[in-house]
């Protein structure tokens, strides 16, 4: 609906009726005289008005009419008339209008404003002419486009801008390439802006601003930081590492390696509270300050690190607790070695004048050797640097790798490896690397050199320097040893002693007692038995079993003694090796607060494959071990000593008693080169076979079958980690009461045609196309398969997979829709899987390896682990939800 004629309809009927400006702008004139028809009372003829127009045409002559009257001012009524809000004088300079002057120094006037300086009017017909303004009153001036030849740089038919800095997103459309035509550096010069380096686009210039802190304040600041970047913050913490490492070994400038040195405490500094609570807080904590290190607030995060408070003596007790949870965050990181020893050995000393004192004393000061004896530096000899080394070597830190003085950790390098931004965060480090070997950042070297100094305390008194040093320095270390590794073999074959050569550090044979039996035995019980038996007071007074059977497993049992085993006979200590093995038993049982009869421990002492908690028998497995080191270490023997006899009596009875113990296809050769492992799975073999045989009843022996299926044990094997859902909980919910118990009905279920045949699809399963798993769990003890399961316990899984695939005929069905039928059965009781089952959890954990940069039987076993700890978890739910309650309400799992 077109609008009524209004005030342009009247403009439109005064010009075109005669009407218009005379010279003087202030007046109306008549052209012509008026008709004498009736008119209406503003004086324009009735039938002298236009014809209705349209939009279009009305839009021409709208924009012929703007043309016409550009130059024109119209006054304004009084009642439209805008009233003078600002300050009249605000920006004039007095003598403006006539001597304008030189132009301030600072950004560029527009166009338009500098017109209206140059012309001043005359000041004649203005009464005031000191009050004349740059711009008219109410007319805001607009920032148009400085690049030559762009349509928004038009004054007259652009919008423009309002500011400067709404004209940046624009400006830097033209410095990416994606709008055609350069910023001019006078614009650039004038506002203070610069090119990118690495983005290209518009950043601004500071000069006298806040300036990065220097090498000495960031090595010398004390802000821990995190152990892992969290999986929400990986890909942007890859990203600031990405930039950061491409800016030094581009530019190689200061403020580029400041930048980098002070990331790690910037943006993974550890949050003030822990505990599980605050753990979803922190990971989004990390993400945000990754996030504005990318948008550029550098000084703002550094700004905001807190120092820590200086460590204060805690008492006995709140000393255990510390010492109990770094043993389970250790083991949690896969580090059992370092957990065990969190247990017993003191933590390091906190830093106080004292402490630096004894340190410096330790290494008196020297004069710095004169390094121009060495010669020029020969940059060309420097081997180059690839980066398949440069990734082994990430890869090659020890889990839960100590920081250097910048804070970076080794595992924050790997878990950048596994993002998407890992090839080009692997391809800067090459450039690192390289430029650190060619010594060329010499600004930095002092620093990069430096280590951070630990003090820990001696046993006998004093204190030990343990120096941890930057991570990128040792970075380029492990990737130079690479590189030379070949040469270095090649050059000290002979010698075998050098560094990157194999076996090449001289070492003594210490520790093995020499002597008659009593001799032997005695030495034994002092130097390993008792320092073994600290270690195992302090993991029963864990107050966490599945670390405490992890660290028994692999650090506190078998391991103590293997060294004395191999260099030793076993008749000539056999009594120490059983006192050990009665402090292990008794350890076992502090952790899982129940009694341990002979054959319950006979069975822990198992290998896990074999059904039991991998707890070796030293008295039992002693023969084994000397007999593998005898046989290992003929040849080196004979080399040595012409005259070598290794038919030694204590030798042939070592091997007639581990002869009367295996079975007769496993017994021992002197002629065979054997390994201890074999010889151990060997007597692991016999003890299972006398198991099998002294079984009670045929429930025991299907439970021994059943607990040696694959991955049956491997949830023993897991790590205890929180993060992966691995760790022991004892309070855990019981499960919710099943449909048919609650007297649920069977509506709503589907029919068998519309039944699903799997539970989980993939569209693409390998080369035969999609794939439908089904997931089911069968029992080897129930009482129509208890028979087969004693004689064979794959048989369970095994049969229940062919149910499976003619159940319903689900295995034609699924071939006939071109879909792979996939059975994945497990047995509940042991927790053994079926051969299917086996094969595709392998592929599936190759193919997380190989994300993740593992191998792919890492893989497979992590998976595996996972699954069992599901497993058990719900097996441990069921008992609960079976057991009948005391009358104090609590579950009664034996009776006292």
């Amino acid at each position: 609906m077109a609008p009524s004629p209004g005030v342009l309809l009247s403009v439109v009927g005064l010009l075109l009726m005669g009407r218009g400006w005379t010279d003087n702008e202030a007046a109306w004139a008549p052209r012509a005289p008026a008709p004498t028809s009736p008119t209406w009372a503003w004086g324009v003829h009735r039938q002298s008005l236009p014809a209705p127009i349209g939009r279009r045409t009305r839009r021409r002559l709208t924009t012929a009419l703007n043309t016409m009257w550009a130059g024109r001012v119209l006054g304004s009524p009084a009642w439209k008339r805008p009233l003078r809000r600002t300050w009249g004088y605000r920006g004039v300079r007095v003598g403006e209008a006539r001597h304008p002057g030189p132009s301030a120094p600072g950004s560029p006037l527009h166009p338009a404003i500098q017109r209206c300086r140059a012309h001043s009017p005359d000041s004649g017909g203005d009464r005031h002419p000191l009050r004349r303004r740059v711009a008219e009153p109410g007319v805001a001036v607009r920032c148009f486009c400085p690049v030559p030849g762009c349509g928004h740089g038009d004054a007259m038919r652009a919008a423009g801008w309002a500011s400067h800095e709404g004209m940046r997103h624009h400006l830097d459309d033209h410095c990416s390439g994606t709008l055609t035509g350069a910023v001019p550096a006078e614009y650039l010069q004038a506002h203070r802006l610069d090119l990118c380096s690495v983005c290209g686009l518009l950043v601004g210039r500071r000069y006298n601003g806040p300036r990065p802190p220097s090498f000495s304040t960031i090595m010398g600041h004390t802000a821990p930081t995190l152990r892992h970047v969290p999986h929400v913050a990986r890909a942007a913490w890859a990203q600031c590492l990405a930039r950061a490492v491409a800016a030094a070994a581009t530019t190689n400038t200061g403020p580029a390696w400041q930048e980098l040195l002070m990331l790690p405490k910037a943006v993974l500094a550890a949050p003030l509270r822990g505990g599980g609570g605050h753990h979803k807080q922190a990971a989004l904590s990390t993400l945000r300050r990754c996030q504005r290190w990318l948008a550029g607030e550098r000084m703002e995060l550094w700004d905001e690190l807190v120092q820590p408070r200086p460590a204060r003596a805690r008492a006995d007790g709140v000393e255990l607790a510390a010492q109990h949870t770094r043993c389970c965050a250790l083991a949690a990181e896969g580090e059992l070695s370092r957990a065990c020893a969190a247990l017993t050995e003191p933590p390091p000393l906190p830093p106080s004048r004292a402490t630096l004192e004894a340190l410096a004393a330790q290494h008196p000061q020297a004069a710095p050797p004169d390094v121009a004896q060495l010669g020029p530096a020969r940059p060309a000899a420097v081997p180059e640097v690839t980066k398949e080394n440069v990734v082994r070597a990430v890869r090659s830190f020890s889990r839960a790798s100590a920081p250097g003085p910048s804070g970076l950790r080794a595992d924050h390098l790997q878990e950048t490896l596994s993002t998407a931004h890992g090839d080009e965060v692997a391809s800067h480090l090459v450039a690192l690397c390289q430029l650190l070997a060619r010594g060329e950042p010499a600004l930095v070297a002092p620093h990069l050199a430096g280590a951070r100094l630990h003090a820990l305390p001696k046993k006998q008194g004093g204190v030990r320097p343990i120096a941890v040093g930057e991570t990128l320095r040792r970075l380029v270390s492990k990737a130079l040893c690479q590189a030379v590794r070949e040469d270095a073999v090649n050059h000290f074959c002979p010698l075998q002693v050098g560094v990157g050569a194999r076996m090449g550090a001289a070492f003594d044979l210490l520790g093995a007692p020499i002597g008659d039996s009593e001799y032997c035995t005695q030495a034994t019980l002092s130097d390993k038995v008792q320092k073994a038996g600290k270690v195992l007071d302090a993991l029963g007074e864990l107050d966490n079993p599945q670390v405490s059977l992890q660290l028994l497993r692999h650090c506190a049992s078998f391991t103590k003694l293997v060294h004395n085993m191999r260099t030793t006979p076993a008749g000539l200590h056999s009594a120490a090796l059983a006192a050990f093995d009665g402090k292990a038993r008794a350890c076992l049982e502090s952790i899982g607060c129940f009694p341990v009869p002979d054959r319950i421990w006979q069975q822990a002492t198992l290998g896990v494959k074999h059904g039991g908690l991998g707890l070796r028998q030293c008295a039992v497995h002693a023969t084994a071990a000397y007999l593998a080191s005898v046989a290992t270490t003929q040849e080196a023997c004979r080399g040595l000593d012409g005259r070598y006899n290794p038919d030694w009596p204590t030798s042939s009875a070592t091997a007639a008693t581990y002869n009367a113990v295996v079975l007769e296809a496993d017994r021992f050769r002197g002629d065979q080169a054997h390994r201890q492992q074999a010889l151990s799975a060997a007597l692991d073999k016999a003890q299972l076979a006398q198991l099998l045989v002294t079984a009670e009843d045929a429930s025991g022996r299907a439970h021994l079958q059943l607990l040696q299926q694959p991955a049956a044990g491997a949830w023993l094997l897991a790590r205890p980690s929180p993060a992966l859902g691995l760790d022991l909980v004892e309070k855990m919910g019981l499960l919710p009461e099943r449909p048919e118990e609650l007297g649920a009905s069977e509506v709503g279920r589907p029919s068998v045609s519309q039944r699903r045949p799997a539970d989980v699809y993939l569209p693409n399963w390998g080369a035969y196309g999609p794939a439908a798993m089904d997931l089911a769990a069968t029992s080897g003890m129930r009482g129509s398969v208890l028979a087969t399961s004693a004689g064979d316990g794959a048989s369970a899984a095994a049969n229940y997979e062919i149910r499976k695939k003619i159940h319903h005929n689900t295995a034609q069905l699924c071939a006939g829709q071109g879909l792979q039928f996939i059975p994945l059965v497990v047995e509940a009781c042991g927790g053994g899987w079926g051969p299917t089952a086996v094969a595709t959890f392998r592929k599936l954990g190759a193919l997380h390896a190989s994300r993740l940069g593992m191998s792919a039987s890492d893989g497979a076993e992590q998976l595996f682990q996972a699954l069992s700890v599901a497993l058990q978890r719900e097996n441990a739910r069921a008992v609960l939800r079976r057991l009948a309650e005391s009358s104090d309400s609590v579950p009664s799992l034996a009776e006292p």
